[in-house]
């Protein structure tokens, strides 16, 4: 399956891959072979393993001319340019993001990569709030904030967010918005968020029968 043919070639244009590999149930070679037929300049993975020098390795080899960063909370960052800088930000519960700023084409880019805790015992405005923080780019570098927020298009939490960011596939996909499960979606769990500074042009939800969430390319 080559998911990324629908979304055609823009001009000065990122394309980004968003997607909750689901602890590599499906083995690292074949998420990373489908990751690789994305052509993302931008690879974002969630659930996608404990960090070490061996997996890390493993992700540098197979993503040549990328940089890598597998900063822990099971998050991996792949970017077809440079990351200037990282943080990783262990958030309530299980919660995770990383904030990066990124050259990619020549374009400057602020980057959160967030995978939050599912469990309703955690505020989700809290979290929420935190991932704003995060977002704001000292630069005024434009901000993509993507990942599983395990929390549906129309949740109330969203509303703050809503008044910075586009969401992509609200904004450039076709068909129903839902990425879980994948096989038979249901639910919009991970999305790909985006400031004024940039404009959504293409979005594209596939199950790839490598993971129970939905691939996300914008």
């Amino acid at each position: 399956q080559e998911f990324h043919r629908p979304c055609a070639a823009v001009d000065d244009g990122v394309r980004v891959l968003a997607w909750n590999v689901a602890r590599g149930r499906a083995g690292w070679d074949a998420i990373a072979e489908y990751a690789e037929q994305s052509d993302a300049d931008v690879i974002g993975l969630v659930e996608a393993g404990d960090p070490s020098e061996q997996r890390l390795q493993f992700w540098r080899e197979r993503f040549e001319g990328y940089s890598a960063v597998m900063p822990g909370g099971g998050l991996v960052l792949l970017v077809r340019g440079d990351v200037e800088s990282s943080r990783f930000h262990q958030l309530v519960g299980i919660s995770a993001a990383l904030a990066a700023d990124l050259e990619v084409g020549g374009k400057k880019l602020h980057l959160v990569l967030a995978d939050l805790d599912a469990s309703p015992r955690f505020d989700k405005r809290r979290l929420t709030e935190s991932l704003l923080g995060l977002a704001g780019s000292p630069s005024g570098a434009p901000v993509i904030l993507m990942g599983d927020f395990n929390m549906p298009i129309d949740s109330r939490w969203f509303r703050p967010l809503r008044e910075k960011f586009t969401h992509a596939f609200e904004q450039s996909g076709n068909g129903r918005l839902a990425t879980w499960p994948a096989e038979t979606p249901l639910v919009a769990l991970d999305h790909v968020w985006v400031s004024r500074g940039l404009r959504p042009a293409c979005a594209v939800l596939v199950s790839t029968g490598l993971s129970d969430h939905r691939a996300f390319l914008t």
